[in-house]
């Protein structure tokens, strides 16, 4: 579990960005904890998605102030 916890040490997130991830996460959870294999591959697949598009968003801002991506490149 504490790998996860340093792997969401977000910064900076707007609260309703964070708020539709979290959403997005609890149905993840309720679909496969009710064996729902397929809404919850539909569901983790759009929080892909969406946090890929606050990504992009990121790294915009950080190419604006030629600030270099403090990480690895996404894969």
């Amino acid at each position: 579990m504490g790998r996860c916890r340093e792997r969401w040490s977000i910064r900076w997130i707007q609260g309703d960005s964070l708020s539709i991830i979290r959403g997005d996460v609890a149905e993840i959870v309720e679909a496969c904890a009710q064996g729902d294999v397929d809404d919850a591959q539909e569901a983790v697949t759009l929080l892909l998605a969406g946090i890929d598009e606050l990504l992009d968003r990121y790294e915009s801002a950080l190419k604006v102030h030629r600030i270099e991506r403090p990480y690895a490149p996404r894969t």
